[in-house]
């Protein structure tokens, strides 16, 4: 079983924190100062009381594949080694990690649940779901054996209200492989179903602008993430981000626009619209980003080809729903 490895590597991670019962950091820099933090070797996962990496894989692994793990660890000096995969093909000999198959539930996301999921849209985002204009695809959970990750493009010419989605979600998504994420573009397209496709002429007509502030990006300066047993969001992440989304809020007030909407993006972040779109006080607003150093995600921001998770649709990562806050 071949999984994408974002969503296999989180699941397996939380399922890791709750068996130990124990807070994991989660992408842990080995703590090298003798080189710059982005060239430090990085753990997938890290018990740091009883100093214990845990790796991940999305795909099954051989025997030459575990053994080719284990001798990337051994010069770090931690007690234990665990390793999780979907699958352990052709163990020959005694391993000195632990190896642990897992392979992750779907029932909290599963896309029977887009069947009585309430969507209540505020105003804003529905009169632009109404142009007809964005296009959406869907992120599946598993994935070929020779592709990083897994989308459907939609083939409805038009998605024009939450029926729509829905109905594409029903009868285009397998039953064992939901999609994770249901993402939307961030502008309207002339040809919306065609937005993905190079070789194909398509005009952008515009559109609300749109900033993610990504917990990680923001919490990571500080400290690692962080997830344990009870809760399978960092909540440092969440905490940094809802502050900087709150300074960002802010500086759009101050430049002039009024017609704003946040949510919460199901895991460690905000999506933040901005619908009175006006090249000066994008800017006026810019500059003040700058000088704040506020921490958005620029090819959110700044690129035409951006998409996003939908609003009020389900995070397959924590199984959380993408709340309105503001």
């Amino acid at each position: 079983m071949y999984y994408d490895p974002q969503f296999y590597e989180y699941t397996a991670l939380c399922h890791i924190a709750k068996i130990y019962d124990e807070q994991l950091s989660i992408n842990y820099r080995f703590p090298d100062f003798y080189v710059p933090i982005s060239k430090r070797y990085e753990f997938d996962g890290y018990f740091e009381k009883q100093n214990i990496a845990v790796e991940v894989k999305s795909y099954p692994l051989t025997n030459d594949e575990i053994s080719e793990i284990e001798n990337k660890y051994k010069n770090f000096g931690i007690s234990k080694l665990i390793i999780i995969a979907p699958e352990f093909i052709d163990i020959q000999t005694q391993k000195g990690s632990e190896l642990i198959k897992f392979n992750p539930s779907f029932d909290n996301f599963s896309k029977d649940k887009y069947v009585n999921i309430i969507m209540g849209l505020p105003s804003l985002i529905k009169n632009e779901l109404e142009t007809g204009k964005h296009n959406f695809r869907f992120r599946l959970a598993k994935r070929a054996k020779n592709k990083r990750s897994r989308y459907l493009n939609q083939t409805d010419k038009k998605i024009k209200c939450i029926g729509d989605i829905k109905s594409e979600i029903l009868l285009r998504t397998p039953n064992n492989n939901p999609p994770i994420k249901v993402l939307w573009s961030t502008k309207q397209w002339m040809s919306p179903k065609d937005h993905f496709y190079k070789k194909r002429d398509n005009l952008c007509l515009g559109g609300p602008i749109v900033f993610d502030i990504d917990g990680p990006m923001v919490h990571g300066a500080f400290k690692p993430c962080a997830i344990d047993s009870g809760n399978n969001i960092c909540q440092m992440c969440k905490f940094f981000a809802l502050k900087e989304n709150g300074k960002l809020v802010s500086i759009l007030d101050w430049a002039g626009f009024r017609n704003i909407v946040t949510f919460f993006s199901g895991r460690s972040g905000y999506h933040t619209y901005v619908f009175d779109n006006n090249e000066n006080k994008f800017k006026k607003a810019s500059l003040k980003f700058m000088e704040k150093k506020i921490k958005i995600d620029k090819q959110i921001t700044y690129s035409l080809k951006a998409e996003v998770a939908f609003p009020l649709t389900t995070n397959g990562f924590t199984g959380s729903q993408l709340t309105q806050i503001i």
